[in-house]
Order: C-alpha cells, then structure tokens, then sequence
C-alpha cells in the first residue's frame, strides 16, 4: 500500500511540474525596432541559465529583428506563419518528457521550417526526439552560455535571411 501512495505523491508532484512550467500567465515583451525586417517570437521557460542565453540571442539579433518574448504557454496563441522564427527555449522534463504547450505547438503545425527548438536536459546526451524540428540540447551549464548561443544562432541564421554576418 506504501508503494500505490509513494507513486501517486509521485505522480501528482510530476503532474505540479508540467502545469508549473506551461506559464502563460506572464506578459509578453518586445525588444528592437517595430519596423524592423523580421519578427521573431522567442517562447521562454526562465531558468538563470535560459535567461542568460535568451538575453545573448536578443542582443544578437534585436539590430535587424522585432524579437517578441513570452512563456512558452503562450504557444497555444500564436501561429508561426506570423513570424519569420519562432524559438522555443524549455526544459525536459522527468522521462524524457517536455511542456504540453510544446508538445501540442509541434503536433499542430507540421510545416516546422521556421521553428528552432532549445532544451535543457539533466542528462548532457538526451538528444530532442524530434527530428524534423531543428533543436540543441545542453545542460544547464553557465560556461557553456556563448558555445550554445553560437549553436542556436546558426541554427537560426540557417533558416532565416540575413545571416550571422549581420548581427555582431
């Protein structure tokens, strides 16, 4: 009987974590030029690590893109034809499992040509499932931030015109 308990306290914490990490509750903000050539939408879990790296690809790009930034729950709004990029800055969860927002954002939009996707993993070799979506994965290492800014960016600069050489 301890075990039924021990597994559903398990279950519900687990359950608590995904719901926790959906976030729709914040607002959403913009950074660079309202008339710029492109639009990004960066959906963002916060972590000292994700912010860290969000803040560097902003900077990056905010010269020559309208970079709108929200909870990745904010998925469910918003439709990626209406944007140049669309990336998705999360965190698996327990199983190798990731945000129901997420999940349900891949499912419904099977053309995944503008989306880049960013977990954070535990496990340094957990690799995205998806691989009809462009994706990094790293753990949460702060002295990894430029090493994995410069893999997103590529990412990003492969899909998007106006490459890397116009970001400094």
């Amino acid at each position: 009987m301890q075990i039924r308990n021990l597994i559903a306290l398990v279950a519900v914490v687990a359950a608590a974590l995904v719901l926790a990490s959906c976030g729709t509750t914040g607002k959403r903000a913009y950074f660079g030029a309202h008339d710029a050539p492109r639009h990004f939408f960066f959906a963002c879990d916060s972590s000292p690590f994700k912010d860290q790296v969000r803040k560097e690809l902003i900077g990056k790009y905010m010269a020559t893109t309208q970079i709108e930034v929200a909870p990745v729950g904010h998925l469910r709004n918003i439709d990626p034809d209406d944007y140049d990029l669309v990336l998705v800055i999360d965190s698996c969860l327990a199983w190798t499992g990731f945000n129901p927002s997420l999940n349900r954002f891949l499912e419904q939009n099977s053309a995944k040509d503008n989306i880049v996707v960013f977990m954070t993993a535990g496990d340094p070799d957990w690799q995205f499932p998806d691989s009809e979506v462009d994706a990094v994965t790293s753990a949460s290492n702060v002295e990894n931030v430029d090493a994995i800014v410069d893999q997103i960016a590529m990412k990003i600069d492969a899909k998007v015109p106006g490459g890397r050489e116009n970001h400094q």
